[in-house]
């Protein structure tokens, strides 16, 4: 006997993977935006973490 949830779930899966095949520049252009934001997320943590009076300022000395 085939589970009715199974079969949805299958079409679900089926229609999820045609539109991805079908947006592959879409997908690649959020993937990238999202990696882009968490890197220049972590650059921002890190540079308040070390403090614009504190030594390890790049421009102390200018």
């Amino acid at each position: 006997m085939v589970n009715p949830l199974m079969n949805v779930h299958g079409r679900l899966v089926n229609k999820v993977t045609a539109w991805a095949s079908q947006n592959t520049a879409v997908l690649h252009f959020a993937v990238k935006t999202v990696s882009y934001f968490l890197i220049i997320l972590a650059l921002v943590y890190l540079y308040d973490y070390c403090g614009v009076n504190g030594a390890h300022f790049i421009y102390n000395e200018f």
